[in-house]
Order: structure tokens, then C-alpha cells, then sequence
């Protein structure tokens, strides 16, 4: 029973560095990917791509953030609508990942993160986000923290939400317990 992890829209544009502000939840993500491969999780990435009509120049989506760039062996979803399910293949191979929990994390809170949660009940598909470990940026006049816990707050009236320190000790440091355990160190 081993989780899925989908990483939403973790990509910057093009010469764009990651906001300060953000930078704790790059971090948790960058542990969480960490633990996923190396513990053989499936892991998926979902990237935004503005369609031609909106954006003629860009052609490729943003580039991952260095730190959470897919592996070939990862599928990776672009899209052009808000929601992960927009892409038609993400469906069927969140559909197939079986029992074990499937965590969202990323960026862009109030919109993609927000529209793939509403998607997701519509199609009976149970995700699990995990809030300290979901980021977004300024909206007008509010600030990033004030979004992401607008944000949140629907979220968490939609699907499950599970905070970081429960992830670390269930998952992280239950996994890295169990590695030791089959190399004779634990």
C-alpha cells in the first residue's frame, strides 16, 4: 500500500526565481519527493501550459523548479485548463495507483490545486493535501499566506487534509525506520 505523490504545478517561468515566501514549502516537497523515490512511490507531476491563444510566444510549459524536476521514469501531465484532470491520460493512472494514500502538493493554491480537489470529488477519486507543503502566490491585495488559507479552507471542507508532521512521522520517518530495519541497522 504504498502512496501516490502528485506534484502540482511546481514549476517556475523562465528566469523567475521562487518567491521567499515560498520557500519552506519547496523544501517540504523537495523532502517528500526525496522519500517517494527512494521508496518506490509512484510519482506524478502535472504542469500548466497556457494555451496557444492566450500565450503564442511560450510553446513549452515553465521550467520545473530545479529541485523537484521529473525523472524520465515520472510521468508528467501539461495542461491547459486549471485541474490535473483536465489532461485525459491523469484520471485512469490516479485510478490505478490502488489503496495507498494519494498526496497533492504544489503551488497555486487558490486555482489549479483548488480546481483538481473539485475534480477529483466529482470522480469519486479520494486525494489527500498536505497544506504546509502547498504554496501560491500574491493575489492583488492580499498576501500569500492570506490566499493559501482561503484557499485551504475549501479544500479542507472537500477532501482530507493531512498536516506535515503527521506525513513526516507516518510516512517519512516510517519509511526511512523501515529501510534500516531491512539492512540490519534498526
Amino acid at each position: 500500500m504504498r502512496p501516490t505523490l502528485i506534484l502540482l504545478d511546481c514549476q517556475c517561468e523562465r528566469g523567475e526565481a521562487v518567491d521567499p515566501s515560498q520557500q519552506a514549502v519547496v523544501e517540504r516537497i523537495t523532502r517528500l519527493l526525496s522519500t517517494a523515490r527512494h521508496c518506490g512511490w509512484s510519482v506524478m507531476h502535472s504542469q500548466f501550459q497556457a494555451p496557444a491563444t492566450l500565450n503564442p510566444i511560450r510553446l513549452l510549459p515553465a521550467a520545473p523548479i530545479p529541485a523537484l524536476k521529473p525523472l524520465a521514469r515520472e510521468p508528467v501531465f501539461v495542461r491547459s485548463a486549471l485541474s490535473a484532470y483536465s489532461d485525459r491520460d491523469f484520471e485512469p493512472l490516479v485510478q490505478r495507483q490502488g489503496a495507498g494514500p494519494v498526496f497533492l502538493v504544489g503551488f497555486s493554491a487558490p486555482f489549479s490545486v483548488l480546481a483538481t480537489v473539485f475534480d477529483s470529488v466529482a470522480r469519486g477519486q479520494r486525494l489527500t493535501v498536505i497544506p504546509e507543503a502547498v504554496g501560491t502566490s500574491p493575489l492583488g491585495a492580499q498576501t500569500t499566506s492570506n490566499v493559501t488559507e482561503v484557499a485551504l479552507e475549501l479544500i479542507g471542507r472537500l477532501t482530507r487534509i493531512t498536516p506535515w508532521d503527521a506525513v513526516k512521522r507516518d510516512w517519512i520517518q516510517a519509511e526511512a525506520s523501515i529501510a534500516k530495519k531491512q539492512m540490519g541497522l534498526g
